[in-house]
């Protein structure tokens, strides 16, 4: 036996997103490469077809190395700070994942924040418009790790007067 159901109507997406980082302590040094990870899960009945933008803060170089999980044949561009997604496509009860990877600048000073932000439109299909995003604010932690080290050219450790002794002073910054 079979029902058929008269005049029923699939609800509209209902899309939902998370950003998150690889960084767990939010504390990060000028030229390390951060990877950003955004799902969007459509939980309707509806297939979704979106767009998103993502804004780079300055203190980042340019978005690079980015693969799409279950999100159609989307394409992405890169300008004036924002990374734009767009032909997002998201399954009836889905989830699209975007990941990319981002260098912090360097040098950038103690204490400067970045803060990665992804907003998602309204799919074409109508729904909801999801509320912007935020990923976890990171702090640069650009204090120098200095090492020295201090040689002399007297091999046995022997100074005699008018004896001339080279010293070298080597000063690294890690």
């Amino acid at each position: 036996a079979s029902t058929l159901l008269i005049g029923a109507v699939a609800t509209p997406p209902s899309l939902a997103v998370t950003i998150a980082d690889d960084d767990a302590d939010n504390i990060v040094i000028p030229g390390r490469v951060m990877t950003y990870t955004i799902t969007i899960t459509n939980s309707g009945q509806t297939d979704a077809t979106t767009t998103m933008a993502v804004a780079i803060p300055t203190g980042m170089g340019t978005p690079n190395n980015i693969t799409y999980t279950s999100c159609g044949s989307p394409s992405s561009s890169y300008s004036a700070s924002t990374l734009n997604f767009s032909s997002l496509s998201i399954a009836a009860a889905a989830t699209c994942t975007v990941q990319f990877k981002v260098p912090i600048n360097s040098p950038l000073n103690e204490g400067t924040t970045l803060i990665v932000s992804a907003n998602v439109a309204q799919a074409s299909q109508g729904g909801n418009d999801p509320a912007i995003v935020y990923a976890d604010t990171l702090t640069i932690d650009a204090t120098p790790v200095l090492t020295t080290t201090i040689t002399e050219n007297d091999a046995d450790n022997t100074v005699y007067p008018d004896q001339d002794v080279t010293y070298t002073v080597t000063i690294s910054n890690t």
